[in-house]
């Protein structure tokens, strides 16, 4: 067996590979593939870069070459590698840093003890790092240094106030030395992505690698960086499948997506490049299996066979978790331990009632998807604290579908948004809407037995369905942005795909 690898992982380990698998790691070029998955991701899922600014995710349209090209990939692994994007297959590395990931987590353990990369980032949010840390307060008595625009809890120097303190090691809270360094680290990288970034007239700068993991700390810390640096002129953007971006460009080395992406060329050709793409783009379809055996970027089991292995997974996976959700929480607490259970939080029963948000009893106007919002000032030393401590963001599954294209009589397929409520920035109304779906679960059970002539199979299916998208409802109601910014035109398609998932083609005939 032969596979595409890439990373120097593909070089280190080639051998034990053959050894002891009999697999052939061909191996490609780590750089080339990391764009070319990145460029094929931001052009193929509609909303797959997203902004994470004061707890919340704004999804970025990309779809457009003019909305994508040039950007600045900053991949952050043990060290920090920028790179200018130009174009499909136009792109150079313009600068790095030896300051990375393996930096945080070589001197996390040296100074805690800790082993665990997801511990240290998690014990990071339980800190406070003006313990350590000197802030502009520190030097000038507790006041700002208004005149050059420092507020008096702005970092002046990481681990400065360790040196005016008579304390060992041991004194020191493991806690608040994590969080002193995630802090230096990724405003270290923001501060040298946004001056590439200025130096090459880059606006849009991508942030990915294992430093990022879904970890909300450290996206609002190196999102506050780039709004600091930038004067609130950029933003920090992230990927929802970043931890995929070289395996997709491996991938893309024996499967080309032509005409995903145009090229550098003249307007005509650029117009028609462009036109070939959207149509191309048209046919990817990203779904969210909940009886898949990869939830929320953890491998939970065996690879799923089929329909009935499936029910049998959801049955007993799924009720596991609930029963341990339920142990935890009230009927009514949105369920927030691990990424595993988040996926798989519960089987929908007892929601709670929600008035619909309305202006006087009517239907709400039709309204622009806005999808943009303004940063709040954030104090660049105080410790902030979140409802979770990672975000699961979902991993659903690209189909490609070749018969499908934009509707021709769209005025612009590039710029169309079909839904014209936005339950993305209104919360009341996401709700609402959520648990009308969950409410109507029992009917449409009902049906999609009926459907199938009733019996034990059709029934157990039909509650494998219940409880699939249960979860998935938990899940978007506890985690909004986790499967990108759908909207309610993508939330009844998430119940017909789920129903198709367990074998349910047409729950009305």
């Amino acid at each position: 067996m032969r596979v595409k690898a890439t990373g120097g992982g593909a070089y280190k380990y080639a051998d034990v590979f053959k050894e002891r698998l009999g697999v052939v790691l061909e191996k490609e070029d780590e750089m080339a593939c990391l764009v070319s998955g990145c460029n094929f991701l931001l052009k193929a899922i509609h909303h797959e870069a997203f902004i994470y600014e004061a707890g919340t995710s704004t999804f970025i349209p990309t779809n457009e070459d003019s909305d994508l090209y040039p950007y600045l990939l900053v991949n952050i692994g043990s060290g920090v590698s920028m790179v200018k994007v130009s174009g499909d297959n136009d792109f150079e590395r313009v600068s790095g840093s030896s300051i990375g990931g393996g930096t945080y987590w070589g001197l996390c353990r040296l100074l805690t003890q800790r082993t665990n990369f997801d511990e240290m980032l998690e014990l990071s949010m339980q800190g406070d790092n003006s313990s350590i840390d000197m802030l502009v307060g520190d030097i000038y008595g507790g006041r700002d240094y208004a005149s050059i625009g420092l507020s008096a809890n702005t970092i002046a120097s990481s681990f400065g106030k360790v040196v005016t303190q008579d304390k060992s090691l041991t004194d020191y809270n493991p806690a608040d030395m994590c969080l002193a360094l995630c802090r230096m680290v990724a405003y270290n990288i923001g501060q040298l992505a946004h001056m590439n970034a200025v130096r090459h007239g880059i606006k849009r700068i991508f942030f990915g690698g294992f430093f990022i993991r879904g970890h909300p700390y450290t996206m609002e810390t190196i999102s506050y960086a780039i709004r600091f640096w930038s004067k609130g002129e950029m933003a920090a953007m992230f990927l929802r499948h970043e931890g995929f971006l070289g395996a997709v460009g491996a991938f893309l080395t024996v499967h080309p997506m032509v005409g995903v992406g145009g090229g550098r060329r003249g307007d005509n050709a650029r117009g028609r490049a462009e036109a070939l793409a959207r149509k191309v783009r048209a046919r990817f379809v990203e779904r969210f299996s909940m009886g898949a055996p990869l939830t929320g970027g953890a491998v939970v089991g065996p690879a799923i066979k089929d329909v009935s292995e499936k029910v049998s997974w959801v049955e007993k996976f799924v009720a596991a978790a609930s029963s341990a959700a339920a142990g935890n929480a009230g009927p009514s607490t949105a369920v927030a331990a691990s990424p595993r259970s988040r996926v798989a939080g519960g089987a929908g029963g007892g929601a709670t009632a929600w008035s619909r948000p309305s202006d006087g009893g009517g239907p709400p106007a039709a309204m622009s998807v806005n999808r943009t919002f303004s940063l709040p000032d954030q104090a660049a030393s105080s410790s902030l604290s979140f409802g979770r401590q990672r975000m699961s963001l979902h991993v659903g599954v690209l189909h490609y579908s070749p018969t499908l294209e934009p509707f021709p009589l769209l005025e612009s397929s590039a710029t169309y948004e079909p839904n014209t409520l936005d339950i993305n920035s209104d919360e009341e109304e996401k709700r609402w809407w959520i648990n009308i779906l969950r409410d109507q679960i029992p009917v449409v059970v009902e049906k999609a037995s009926a459907s199938e002539g009733g019996g034990e199979l059709p029934q157990r299916r039909a509650q494998a369905f219940a409880r699939a998208l249960g979860a998935h409802l938990d899940h978007l109601q506890s985690e909004p942005g986790c499967y990108g910014a759908l909207g309610l035109a993508e939330l009844f398609a998430l119940r017909e795909e789920c129903l198709r998932e367990f074998g349910f083609t047409d729950v009305y005939r």
